[in-house]
């Protein structure tokens, strides 16, 4: 069940209302969604997650839909992204400056466009995480994206009231990640993946990588697939969630594969040819109903 402000929490203040979430075990959402949104998968992906592990990995963290479902005390999230991980930095360490700094946004047209063609280089961090959940809430669509150069490029949304300004949510997410022990790092997936210890359980989805758009070619796949199996004899529990390609089940084809049929647009992967299914690739045995 993800947090919401339902009416059941009309009554309560913020510190009430994050002691619920608390309480109740509610699994606090992602504050944004990332290029590759999980929420089309994410119940598929549930029923595969193992029953026991030691601790939870994640190299290619984007909007951090499993992470909070799982909402394991033991978690190491690898953000490859710059800005993607300074917002989850300042949610963390600073988010009273970032709920501030997200009240002076303006949910205009004209303002909007001119924050996005701003100049980021004297931007805080705080600045830079609030100008960048602010662009996420109240763009096209609500994905985030970045044009060849780098830049955020999604055009205005026209949204009567994006959810940019949510406190209780930015706060119930810094508590979890100060309160559990949830590591933020910054790393490539080989040197990520070196860390990880037996017993552990990695969820992997290499195209929330915003670089793996351009690179991600068939020396990325064999990589992937090669860090894999080194996982898989060390005694690391993986799930692979990946858009369908022939290529990808041919390589893995000594895991399980399970092949889930979903009703979005994968347009933005860039791979020609492929139908819009999903696999889950594993290399253990969870009892799927």
């Amino acid at each position: 069940m993800s947090f919401a402000l339902g009416l059941e929490h009309e009554n309560l203040n913020l510190e009430d209302k994050i002691s619920t979430m608390r309480e109740n075990k509610i699994n606090i959402s992602p504050i944004f969604k990332w290029i590759r949104n999980e929420k089309h998968i994410i119940e598929e992906i549930k029923r595969h997650i193992p029953k026991s592990f030691s601790s939870y990995w994640e190299p290619y963290t984007g909007g951090g839909a499993i992470l909070f479902y799982i909402h394991h005390k033991r978690a190491v999230v690898n953000v490859c992204d710059e800005e993607l991980y300074n917002i989850y930095r300042v949610i963390r360490d600073d988010v009273n400056a970032l709920i501030e700094e997200l009240k002076k946004h303006k949910n205009e047209k004209e303002y909007y466009y001119e924050l996005r063609d701003m100049d980021t280089a004297k931007m805080s961090s705080v600045e830079n995480a609030a100008r960048n959940i602010y662009l996420n809430k109240t763009c096209f669509n609500g994905f985030f994206r970045k044009d060849e150069s780098g830049r955020f490029d999604v055009s205005f949304g026209s949204y009567k009231n994006p959810q940019f300004k949510n406190k209780i949510l930015l706060k119930g997410l810094s508590e979890y990640l100060n309160e559990q022990d949830v590591k933020l790092i910054s790393r490539k997936f080989e040197s990520f993946a070196e860390s990880i210890p037996k017993d552990s359980f990695v969820y992997i989805a290499p195209e929330n990588n915003l670089r793996s758009q351009k690179y991600y070619d068939f020396n990325g796949r064999a990589r992937l697939k090669h860090i894999c199996d080194r996982l898989d004899a060390k005694g690391v529990k993986f799930l692979i969630s990946h858009s369908y390609n022939d290529l990808i089940c041919d390589m893995f084809n000594s895991y399980e594969i399970t092949k889930v049929k979903v009703n979005r647009n994968i347009s933005y992967l860039n791979f020609k040819n492929e139908e819009p299914n999903e696999i889950i690739i594993k290399n253990y045995a969870t009892n799927v109903t």
